[in-house]
């Protein structure tokens, strides 16, 4: 029988006036393993090369009741040339 057992990690490097974000994928994922998901953040990592990086295990156990979700637009862009291009041609290449 072996001893094996599973981590994962993340390492984020960011300015410490910046928060640190995780993809919702990154966030499920940290719920799904628990005690297994380990964060590593470096704050100012260009400023400060020697900085330690500070640990969190079960990152959501600590943090969930402090996070804010972010929904962001998902839309597609089309120029107005481009409208025009299409629209004169009848919607026709």
């Amino acid at each position: 029988m072996s001893n094996c057992f599973s981590l994962s990690s993340e390492v984020r490097d960011r300015a410490k006036i910046q928060s640190i974000r995780l993809t919702t994928n990154e966030w499920y994922r940290a719920s799904q393993l628990g005690d297994s998901y380990w964060l590593y953040i470096v704050w100012d990592p260009l400023e400060n090369p020697d900085a330690k990086p500070i640990c969190f295990k079960n990152l959501v156990k600590h943090l969930d009741h402090v996070k804010r979700e972010v929904a962001a637009a998902r839309y597609y862009d089309n120029s107005t040339e481009a409208i025009e291009i299409v629209s004169s041609t009848g919607g026709e290449n």
